[in-house]
């Protein structure tokens, strides 16, 4: 990681965190929660925010936030999201604007989901309330943390890379409305426009572009492209599945194809017309110049490229469909094998 202020630091500073039930212990090792009264709860273990089976002192908590924010496979993929999106982390529309362009926004808890759109949707990742809070990164980024390297650092510049990417969804009130009304943004007392404006206003003046994850180097990014290049370069089906259905996943190819049809029909019409009036003319085709013996020669040829063409395409379609149903059956199967396993 950098050693610049902002990585050794808490991207916000703690007069301005508006989540302030955590407490951290003058040895930077132990969480806990404060009490109604403020003071720290010493009773019994407290748990993280918003996810009571996880408690603040459990190792359990490390491979939480590993899964709550980690983003692995886009990290490998990034060498080639500029073939996807923007390349620009900045390259977010407000959630007012995801309106304004007909998107309906999916929550979703998926780290790997945040910020990728399919189609009319966009899936958003809600803000977890102890990313407001400084005591809960200055927990994670003090050496003495017990949560090692290499995990810790995944989750530091992960958790980062997301964060800053709320000072993008959030720019006016309507956007702040909008995300309390989804319960996108934590339900606490503290949590109000101006508060929650300078805090980002702090996390993107801080968070630099060494301080995020190599996936948060880029804003949006679009399903359908990395499905495809998923294919060509790191040799995986797809990243995200948007429907089980067959049907859903071929109808994809159908505008292509049909596409490629009406522009060969239309070619083929053209040559049979052009044939069948030379056969008319019943007269030797030299007799009206050379030109005229390209147009049958290039004609016969053309049927033949056009006829392979619609193979090759039923072929292709025909191995996808044998490929996904033969997967599907290998995976049921070794389920099974591993049920039946003593």
């Amino acid at each position: 990681m950098s050693k610049n202020i902002s990585t050794n630091l808490p991207p916000f500073s703690k007069d301005i965190e508006l989540y302030t039930k955590l407490h951290l212990d003058s040895a930077f090792q132990r969480l806990t929660r404060k009490s109604s009264k403020g003071q720290a709860a010493q009773q019994k273990p407290a748990a993280l925010p918003n996810h009571p089976h996880i408690l603040l002192d459990d190792p359990l908590l490390q491979d939480h936030l590993v899964k709550e924010f980690r983003t692995e496979y886009l990290d490998r993929f990034s060498p080639h999201l500029w073939l996807v999106a923007t390349q620009s982390h900045s390259h977010i529309s407000s959630l007012t604007h995801q309106i304004v362009r007909r998107r309906n926004i999916i929550i979703s808890e998926d780290p790997r989901l945040h910020l990728l759109w399919y189609h009319d949707c966009i899936y958003l990742k809600p803000l977890p309330p102890y990313l407001l809070s400084h005591a809960f990164w200055a927990y994670l980024l003090h050496p003495s943390s017990p949560i090692p390297s290499p995990a810790r650092d995944e989750i530091l510049l992960a958790a980062r890379g997301y964060l800053r990417t709320w000072s993008y969804l959030i720019t006016h009130k309507s956007d702040f409305d909008l995300a309390l009304a989804l319960r996108l943004l934590p339900q606490t007392p503290a949590l109000k426009f101006g508060a929650l404006m300078r805090l980002l206003a702090q996390v993107r003046d801080n968070v630099s572009a060494a301080d995020v994850s190599p996936r948060y180097a880029f804003g949006e990014l679009r399903i359908s492209r990395i499905n495809f290049w998923s294919q060509a370069m790191v040799k995986r089906f797809y990243y995200h599945k948007s429907s089980g259905q067959y049907s859903a996943y071929f109808s994809r190819y159908f505008a292509t194809v049909l596409f490629l049809f009406a522009f060969f029909s239309t070619a083929l019409s053209a040559m049979q017309v052009a044939l069948a009036a030379l056969a008319t003319v019943n007269a030797p085709v030299g007799q009206f110049g050379g030109g005229w013996e390209a147009v049958v020669a290039v004609s016969g040829w053309f049927s033949v490229v056009v006829l392979m063409f619609v193979m090759s395409i039923l072929l292709f379609l025909w191995a996808k469909w044998m490929f996904m149903v033969g997967r599907e059956t290998m995976f049921a199967l070794n389920s099974l094998w591993r049920k039946r396993k003593p």
